[in-house]
């Protein structure tokens, strides 16, 4: 109710009011008093009975029911309005450092620590407010993506549900609390799947922010949870199995995305990740940002590359294509000029090495669908488009040159075989678009034709 609303802002307002004559620190905060942080403790207390709850709920009806009882309602508007007034350099002090200081201290999941700071995260996630002023949006931002060791409480969270979706059988064997974990895997999903909706929606991140920082959370380095003995270890800079970490890669990218099919059906983010993994994906054959179109685009490591090469596969899996070329900032054009300058930067390539032969057949097969889909728009659609539309074709223009020109006498029969046709498909689609920037027009009657 918004009475409710306006009565925790009051209580918020009236609690964190300054003392008279508090002091401030250099920078303008204010100095944390013994009332902030009593305030902050009794906040977390709050957060911790209500993961315990959600748990005991989950326990008994395998699910998060939507029913509170109206103090914890009432307690978590204040807790909101709290939060919006108190300064940030008392929330990372007392707040959200107390709240995190679980995940990132303790070496035993059996511990109670590391469980205890994850459902009162999750219960954090799950009351956030659907409308956030600026700052307040801003001081979550930081809580979720703030550096620890190479960790943020986003990768922590991510790691935690791999884990415990992963490992649950394999600890019902061996763990007498399997029933605690079922329970916390729930809960753990839950809290992923509202840091993505807080995250996407989010006017002051962009789409390529946003989706890099799922990106580089499914690519970091693995919490090290052992599924038998039930041990969170954080895990020194040391060389792991490649394939051990490529496949715990994997599975967060699976949670990931399944994850984003609880987001709402308008959400732009399974668009915007799959335009950007496509991005990374094709990155070792592009060579520069603006080819891509895909601005802070940047070079990357085997990791990255294999990481979006898995959410790529996943997205097509589990995601109708009208949600994954649909988007505000994203479509099929920057998707279609993606792969046509990936693909002209290939023939170059094949043009100086047979080398590049071997890893172009991806690429080249897609580009065959591209230039097919390209010149039916070309053929089919509409005479004339936006500007930045008509701009776009233009700039196209190069790429198609370079793949039109593609020489396939040193080629295998079958990658010759491509490059013909694409060469082909090529010219005539650069014909087409050459044609759209002329102006057709009827020629004036001659005046001396009668005399």
């Amino acid at each position: 109710p918004f009475e409710w609303i306006g009565a925790a802002a009051r209580l918020a307002r009236a609690l964190c009011a300054r003392p008279l004559g508090a002091k401030t620190t250099s920078d303008g905060a204010a100095n944390t008093n013994p009332l902030e942080r009593s305030l902050c403790r009794q906040l977390i207390q709050f957060l911790e009975e209500d993961g315990r709850r959600y748990i005991a709920e989950i326990k008994v009806k395998n699910e998060i029911g939507l029913a509170r009882p109206r103090v914890s309602v009432a307690m978590a508007l204040t807790l909101w309005a709290t939060i919006s007034q108190l300064a940030v350099s008392t929330l990372d002090e007392c707040f959200f450092g107390a709240l995190s200081k679980g995940l990132f201290d303790s070496q035993d999941w059996e511990n109670e620590a590391p469980r205890q700071s994850a459902a009162s995260i999750a219960s954090l996630m799950i009351t956030i407010p659907s409308l956030l002023d600026a700052s307040t949006r801003k001081k979550i931002q930081s809580f979720l993506l703030s550096d620890h060791d190479g960790f943020t409480v986003l990768t922590w969270i991510l790691n935690a549900s791999t884990f415990l979706t992963d490992g649950d059988q394999i600890v019902s064997e061996v763990n007498a609390r399997s029933a605690d974990n079922a329970a916390l895997c729930k809960l753990m999903n839950t809290s992923l799947v509202q840091m993505l909706r807080f995250l996407s929606c989010d006017s002051n991140f962009s789409d390529s922010i946003i989706s890099d920082t799922l990106l580089q959370a499914i690519t970091s380095r693995s919490v090290g949870f052992d599924p038998v003995s039930a041990q969170v270890k954080i895990p020194h800079h040391h060389q792991s199995d490649p394939l051990e970490e490529l496949n715990k890669m994997q599975r967060r990218a699976g949670v990931t995305v399944e994850a984003m099919k609880h987001l709402p059906d308008n959400s732009p983010l399974p668009s915007n990740l799959f335009r950007r993994s496509l991005g990374l994906h094709f990155s070792s054959i592009s060579t520069t940002d603006t080819e891509l179109g895909l601005p802070g685009l940047r070079n990357v490591g085997s990791k990255e590359a294999a990481s979006a090469a898995s959410v790529l596969a996943l997205l097509c899996e589990q995601f109708q294509p009208s949600a994954l070329l649909g988007g505000v900032e994203s479509g099929v054009l920057q998707l279609l000029g993606l792969v046509i300058h990936a693909a002209s930067n290939v023939m170059k390539l094949m043009s100086y090495t047979s080398d590049a032969e071997e890893s172009s057949e991806e690429i080249l097969s897609l580009t065959e669908i591209i230039l097919s889909l390209l010149i039916a728009m070309l053929e089919l659609g509409s005479e004339r488009r936006a500007k930045a539309d008509e701009d776009f074709f233009q700039s196209l223009q190069p790429s198609l040159s370079t793949i039109s020109a593609g020489h396939a006498e040193h080629l295998s029969p079958d990658i010759s075989m491509i490059v013909t046709q694409l060469a082909e498909m090529s010219s005539h689609a650069s014909a087409l678009i050459a044609a759209r920037g002329v102006e057709s027009a009827d020629p004036e009657p001659d005046s001396n034709a009668d005399s």
